[in-house]
Parts: C-alpha cells; structure tokens; sequence
C-alpha cells in the first residue's frame, strides 16, 4: 500500500463525498453552499487520493485577481490525521495560487490549528464568534428594507467595500444558485445601496451572512426582515466579528446567544483594510 497521495482538483461527482464528511462533524453549512461554490468559476478544490480514495481537501477561492480565500480544509477518516496528507494537499494547493499570481490569502481558522496556520506564515486579525437566534414569530419587515435581490453589479461594488477586491465570479453564484437563499437590502434616497443581508437553510436552521450595515440598527432591521415567515424557534446562526466595537448592541437587541466555536481570520501577504464596524456577520467561514 502507497502513502504517496494523488493531487489534483475534484470532480463534481465527488462533492457528495466531501460534503458527507462536514455533516458527519457537524460543520452545518449552507444545504447549497457547496454548490454555489462549484458555480464559482473562479474557485478551486482540492484533493489528495490515497489509493485511489479521496483523504483530505481544501477549497480557494479567487476572488478577482490577486486575493484568494481557504476554505473547506479536512482530512478523513480521523485515523489518517497526523500523517501529512493535509499538508500535502494544503501545500499543492497554495502552490496553484502562487502560479496564479495570488498576493494575499485569508482564511478562518479553529482555534486549535492557529499555531500550524501561523508556521505557514498566516497572521492573526480577530476572531469570527458564532452566535444563535431564535426565531419568535413576531419579526416584521422594517418599512426602508427590500426583500427583492439586488443586481449583479449592485452586489459586486457594495461586497467589494467590506472584502479585499470584488468577486464577480461568486456574486452570480451566490445570487443564482441556491433557492433558499434570501436577500435584504436598505437604499438611500438615491437608491444606493446602505445596507445588505442574506440568510440560507442549513443542515440545521439556517445560516445567516453577509450582514453588512451602517449600524447595528440597521443590521436589526435586515436579520428581523430575513427572518419573517420561518417558523417559531427556528435557530439562525451567525459569525461576528469580535472586532466590531458595535456588535454588542446587535447581540443585546436580538437576545443572541454564544456558540461554542470561535474561528481566528487570518492573512497571508497583503490583508484589506475595511470597516469592521459596518460588518455585523461574515459571509462564509470557508468562502470569505
């Protein structure tokens, strides 16, 4: 029996595959996050087979040009842990973005794995910590939100505000793949856009993010708009970052809850600097 893996990118047939592995530990993605991914045509995921099995992967995701996102980072089963087949297909795949000309990487990382991401030269930004709702069956769409989706365009300028370079490729993924998907906007007088949120069925409940807003006002007003029509203790869940100063008035307004699993952003070469005060969750823990 070989220990040398086989690298290369999955094939379509094998998300299944993957996509057991993270129900089986719970990770409760997105019911299509996987497959707005693959609709990303400027993503990438990566396998290493041993014997012709896949053992590990890890997902990137380009966002424009220069600025990538690692995501999806797994070894299976839990007995092949510790033998180097994560590294290696960690290793094949920061290697592809190297060739494609990637200046900077962000990913969030478990609290447990900072150190190793730390050696591969990743340096720790703030922490995303997972939060809950519970739906109460009295949210109402606040007057100044819109429920239809925005543009293409309209979502690639606004998302390119709170991210390091736009991501065309994913904004039409993420506006057209999943049918679960629901959208909430503010406008200015004007009809820019102030404000946006979109929530996704999950495993369990539902998964909420991006929610970007001028305050957390606001940020109230998109989740209650979201969360209008589910069901009576429907739990939602969200990753905020620990580095907006005004997320306690958003925590203390919904009643939010704290989950056990915090992840660390980290950045390898050039991060973005954005305003974190206007990020009240982020979009995807694996996608950015």
């Amino acid at each position: 029996m070989s220990n040398a893996l086989e690298l290369r990118e999955i094939q379509k047939n094998e998300l299944p595959i993957l996509l057991k592995w993270y129900q089986d530990a719970q990770w409760n993605l997105g019911l299509n996050d996987l497959d707005t991914f693959s609709a990303t045509e400027t993503a990438h995921f990566f396998v290493g087979l041993l014997n012709g099995n896949i053992v590990s992967c890890i997902a990137a995701t380009i966002y424009q040009a220069h600025y990538a996102f690692l995501g999806y980072y797994f070894v299976e089963p839990d007995s092949l842990r510790g033998r180097g087949y994560g590294i290696q297909v960690w290793d094949y795949a920061c290697e592809e973005l190297e060739h494609k000309g990637i200046q900077g990487i962000g990913l969030d990382g478990v609290i447990e794995q900072i150190d190793n991401y730390a050696k591969k030269g990743f340096v720790s930004a703030y922490l995303h910590q997972r939060h809950a709702y519970e739906v109460n069956g009295s949210e109402v769409c606040a007057i100044p939100i819109s429920t239809k989706p925005p543009s293409r365009s309209e979502l690639i300028a606004f998302d390119a505000q709170y991210i390091s370079e736009p991501r065309p490729s994913f904004a039409h993924a993420w506006l057209t793949v999943d049918p679960t998907r629901k959208h909430a906007t503010i406008r200015a007088s004007n009809g820019s856009i102030t404000g946006y949120a979109a929530i996704r069925q999950a495993t369990e409940g539902y998964r909420l993010g991006p929610v970007y807003a001028l305050n957390p006002n606001d940020a109230v007003d998109l989740i209650n708009s979201l969360c209008v029509g589910l069901p009576k203790g429907t739990p939602v869940y969200l990753d905020i970052p620990q580095a907006n100063t005004k997320r306690q008035v958003l925590i203390d307004s919904l009643h939010l809850v704290p989950i056990e699993f915090d992840c660390m952003r980290m950045y390898k070469g050039r991060a973005p600097s954005v305003n974190l005060d206007e990020i009240f969750a982020v979009t995807s823990l694996e996608m950015g």
